[in-house]
C-alpha cells in the first residue's frame, strides 16, 4: 500500500474497518463493507449522498479520473475526526447493501437528495405501464417538494439513479394529520411516504424493497422512529402485495378512490 494509502486508512479507521483495493490504476475504498470512493494519484474522491452533499458542500466535485461520468468530493479534511466519523456513519446508510440473490445480480442503486435542482429528472423515469389513477404527475411530486421545504417538515426526498439514469422518486417524510388518515394517529407523529415510483425497466428484481428499507432506515436514523402511512389506489393490488411484504397493513380509511395503508413503529 503506498504512503496515501495508509494516511487514508489511518485517518478513516477509527470510524470503522477501512479496506483499500487495487483497481484500474487506482484504488477503491471500502468502509464497513460498503464501496464509499476512489483514490486516484494522491487524491481522495468521496461518493456523493445527502450526507457527503451536506457536510461537504464546500468541497470540489471532480471526476476521479478522465472516463469517469460520475462527479465526487475531493475530501482533504483528513485531521477533523468528528467530520470523518458522521460523514461515514452517515454515508453508510444511505449507500445500498451489495446481496446477490440466487439467480439474480445484483442491482446498485443511489439515493441521491431530490431537489429543485434535479427534480425535473423524475419526467426520465419510465412510468407509462402505471395508469394515471395510481400515481401523481411530477409537476405535483414539484409541489409536494415545495410544501415540504416551505413547512420545514422532517425527512427525506430521494431522487432514484443507477449510473448516470433516473430510475425513481421515494418521499418519506414528515405528516400532518388529515381528516381521512387512521384516528390512532392524531395528535400523535408519524410519516407520509409518498411518489415511490419506480421505472418499469427496475421492477420485479427485488429492488424496490431495498430503496424502501434503505429510505425507512435513514429517516428513522435521522428523526426518530414514528409509524408510517401511504395512500394505495384500491384497484392496485400489484402495489398492495407489495406493501404486504414489506410489513404494512391495510387499514379501513379511504381517501377518495385510496386505502390508507400503515407500518407501526
Amino acid at each position: 500500500m503506498n504512503e496515501f494509502n495508509e494516511y487514508v486508512r489511518e485517518c478513516f479507521s477509527e470510524a470503522g474497518d477501512i479496506v483499500i483495493k487495487p483497481m484500474m490504476g487506482g484504488y477503491l475504498v471500502y468502509f464497513n463493507g460498503k464501496l464509499i470512493g476512489d483514490v486516484c494519484g494522491d487524491e481522495l474522491f468521496l461518493k456523493r449522498t445527502p450526507t457527503s452533499n451536506r457536510l461537504l458542500a464546500d468541497s470540489e466535485l471532480r471526476y476521479p479520473y478522465e472516463e469517469s461520468k460520475t462527479l465526487m468530493h475531493v475530501f482533504d479534511s483528513f485531521e477533523d475526526r468528528p467530520l470523518i466519523q458522521e460523514l461515514l456513519d452517515g454515508m453508510y446508510a444511505e449507500l445500498p447493501e451489495k446481496k446477490a440473490s440466487k439467480g439474480r445480480s445484483t442491482m446498485d442503486f443511489y439515493l441521491e437528495a431530490l431537489t429543485f435542482e434535479n427534480c425535473e429528472r423524475a419526467y426520465e423515469i419510465d412510468r407509462t405501464d402505471i395508469p394515471e389513477a395510481f400515481v401523481d404527475d411530477v409537476p405535483t411530486l414539484i409541489e409536494t417538494l415545495k410544501f415540504g421545504f416551505e413547512n420545514k417538515l422532517k425527512g427525506h426526498a430521494f431522487l432514484i439513479t443507477k449510473g448516470d439514469r433516473a430510475i425513481g422518486t421515494i418521499l418519506l417524510g414528515e405528516g400532518l394529520y388529515c381528516e381521512n388518515d387512521p384516528e390512532e394517529l392524531k395528535d400523535k407523529p408519524f410519516y407520509r411516504l409518498v411518489f415511490f415510483v419506480l421505472d418499469k425497466n427496475f421492477r420485479g428484481k427485488g429492488l424496490g424493497s431495498r430503496i424502501l428499507e434503505s429510505t425507512i432506515k435513514k429517516v428513522y436514523n435521522d428523526f426518530g422512529i414514528h409509524p408510517i402511512i401511504l395512500g394505495v389506489h384500491k384497484d392496485n393490488e400489484k402495489a398492495a402485495r407489495f406493501y404486504f411484504k414489506n410489513g404494512f397493513i391495510k387499514t379501513s380509511c379511504m381517501d377518495g378512490d385510496d386505502y390508507c395503508f400503515i407500518k407501526n413503529s
